[in-house]
């Protein structure tokens, strides 16, 4: 007789539990939130233009300002991460293409014969003889 009392105890807790879920599950599906649709509009973001000389060699300037003695340079010939290192007073400068140089002079091109820098329109040539 104890046996059968334990299970149909056992059976009551378990259909509790069940009847329990379900009514949970059917109340998440009941208040399942509703999605509306978001429209963001037109985003338009700055557009950066940068005006580069056409031709390099048509201003070359030889200006005695720029007296920098080029000692180093990484030709990246895949990407823009070349780099010079140049020496003016004792003083060493590491440049990577696209920066200045003393906020002044912007390296335009690394290459195995030549590095070219410009300001205000004009262009600085300085012939690469590392390792030469």
């Amino acid at each position: 007789m104890d046996l059968i009392k334990t299970k149909k105890i056992t059976f009551a807790i378990f259909s509790i539990l069940v009847i329990a879920l379900i009514y949970g599950v059917a109340k998440t599906i009941v208040n399942y939130p509703k999605i509306s649709k978001i429209e963001l509009g037109n985003i338009n973001g700055t557009l950066e233009t940068e005006i580069q000389p056409q031709n390099y060699n048509d201003d070359l300037v030889n200006d005695a300002t720029f007296s920098y003695e080029l000692i180093g340079y990484r030709d990246d010939t895949v990407g823009d991460n070349s780099s010079v290192v140049v020496k003016k007073n004792n003083e060493e400068y590491v440049v990577q293409v696209g920066d200045l140089l003393e906020n002044k002079y912007k390296l335009l091109s690394v290459s195995k014969n030549k590095v070219i820098f410009s300001y205000s329109g004009k262009i600085y040539e300085l012939e690469n003889m590392v390792g030469k």
